[in-house]
């Protein structure tokens, strides 16, 4: 048996490798898409490492998300080195990413805010960020990911700037995100000791450096495997766009047995899916093992 033989079998997905990677990105332009997974890559190591300061990990994660969207994206500024992309050209295994990324990133104030507002004296925020909690946990995201493709497009202003098919699939993301993230952290701010609370403000602290120097870091200990695991689920609820009809990576695999020369071939694609959201799924978890000893002590 030769090697052409044994790669029969991946043909598909190697010949659609461009596919796979970027979706409909013009292929003039294909070194993008893998500059943006290497960057969005490289941004989750560097924001998960115990070795760089919380200071700097403040400024490097919107840093990381403006470098991605003008990579990805691309921009009009920077004298046209990234020309912009139409929302419906972008997919692939890079908008599997982006989608993920942006999600966990952007929804982490949000839920933290949330969670401090159920635990507010004033009885209507805690009313306003218990009700937004509850309806979107009790929504299916599939629902909110329709409401936001279809529908939100006729409820904001005419003359208001639209957002794009891509920013709304991350608006949506980001709501469902910090509503499941709110609780997380609500649980985790119940365990820090009020002794260390005390401790701070007898030594001089105000509330707000009482809070960002000894509450989050204690609460975030306690909430990292809880947030894994909502950054896992949303790894995987990314494929439900292809739903939408937006081709992530999933939704490329569905589209590759469609092609003339591929019909019938459905399981290698959709295999090759499963072991791509199984290898990432892992390498998180992993990274939280790595994490835990390093961020307790």
């Amino acid at each position: 048996m030769n090697t052409h033989d044994l790669l029969a079998p991946l043909q598909p997905l190697i010949q659609n490798w461009s596919l796979l990677l970027g979706g409909r990105y013009p292929q003039e332009l294909w070194p993008r898409p893998l500059l943006t997974c290497a960057t969005i890559f490289l941004s989750i190591c560097l924001l998960t490492t115990a070795k760089i300061s919380l200071r700097w990990k403040l400024f490097f994660g919107p840093f990381s998300l403006l470098a991605i969207n003008t990579i990805y994206l691309g921009t009009d500024f920077l004298g046209g080195i990234f020309a912009p992309v139409q929302s419906g050209q972008v997919g692939g295994f890079s908008l599997t990413l982006y989608l993920f990324y942006h999600a966990v990133l952007l929804s982490i104030i949000p839920g933290i805010l949330l969670a401090l507002g159920r635990h507010s004296k004033l009885k209507s925020l805690q009313f306003i960020c218990a009700t937004y909690v509850e309806v979107i946990r009790g929504v299916p995201l599939l629902t909110l990911l329709f409401v936001g493709h279809f529908l939100f497009p006729y409820l904001i202003p005419p003359n208001s700037t639209p957002l794009s098919e891509i920013q709304r699939l991350v608006l949506c993301y980001v709501m469902f995100s910090a509503a499941y993230s709110a609780e997380i952290w609500r649980g985790a701010f119940l365990t820090v000791p009020t002794g260390m609370r005390e401790a701070a403000h007898s030594l001089g602290l105000n509330p707000f450096q009482t809070f960002t120097l000894v509450s989050v870091p204690v609460a975030f200990r306690n909430a990292l495997p809880g947030l894994l695991s909502n950054a896992i689920g949303l790894l995987k609820d990314s494929s439900l766009v292809a739903t939408l009809g937006v081709f992530d990576l999933l939704g490329v695999a569905r589209l590759i047995p469609r092609q003339p020369e591929w019909l019938g071939h459905s399981i290698v694609p959709l295999l090759f899916v499963c072991l791509v959201y199984l290898v990432l799924g892992y390498a998180l978890s992993q990274r939280l093992k790595y994490l835990e000893p390093k961020w307790s002590t």
